[in-house]
């Protein structure tokens, strides 16, 4: 390795990365040591600075490592070629403050973006939820005898008096609709089978003990 003459530091790494003074950050040295210590042992860094911050010589760097001077300038080419990484050149160049404000940045908008995703889903969801809370309760399939029960008996439950949609069956609930004449335990099972399975309703606000122990 041949140390970059009349050179100070961190000008002469750089060059010895190919790159010139006119493409560097003002936070260059900062971003040096960044990018060297996030890449490289701790050693290696520290021999790297050592002879091109220091100018300290391979044998006096050898003897403080007990390495050979060979074995020095070895792990100097290697420290400089993890350096090359195109990575590595791409953040040498950017400056290690722009860097953390875009990753800053990125995190904001990859967080802004979950949250409006989870929105739209959310009410993408209660769109379909009021869509089925909607249905009519003709969509339900119930049989005759229960499907008539529910359409010519008038109620006072939670401010509802008649039954025309799911939503006021499941608004009423279980007690409700014992309430309703002609709504006997086979009727009731009958419903509460049909909204747990096609309306997502809890099976356990839908037992027929819950509202007759």
């Amino acid at each position: 390795m041949n140390i970059i003459q009349d050179m100070p530091f961190p000008l002469n790494v750089f060059a010895e990365l190919g790159i010139g003074s006119a493409e560097l950050p003002k936070d260059a040295e900062a971003t040096l040591y960044y990018v060297l210590y996030s890449e490289c042992r701790q050693r290696d860094a520290d021999i790297l600075l050592m002879r091109y911050r220091d100018n300290i010589s391979l044998k006096d760097i050898g003897s403080s490592y007990l390495l050979s001077p060979a074995r020095v300038h070895s792990l100097t080419n290697e420290t400089l070629q993890k350096l090359k990484k195109e990575e590595n050149i791409n953040l040498l160049c950017k400056g290690v403050k722009k860097y953390i404000a875009e990753e800053k940045e990125k995190s904001y908008q990859f967080g802004l973006g979950k949250y409006q995703k989870n929105f739209q889903q959310q009410k993408e969801e209660e769109r379909i939820y009021e869509d089925k809370y909607n249905d009519s309760i003709e969509k339900l399939n119930l049989m005759p005898r229960t499907y008539n029960a529910l359409l010519d008996n008038e109620i006072n439950f939670n401010g509802i008096r008649m039954i025309s949609k799911v939503g006021d069956i499941i608004a009423i609930g279980g007690k409700g609709i014992l309430q309703v004449k002609g709504i006997g335990m086979k009727g009731f099972d009958e419903i509460a089978e049909i909204l747990v399975k096609e309306y997502d309703e809890d099976p356990r606000k839908w037992r027929w003990r819950r509202y007759r122990e």
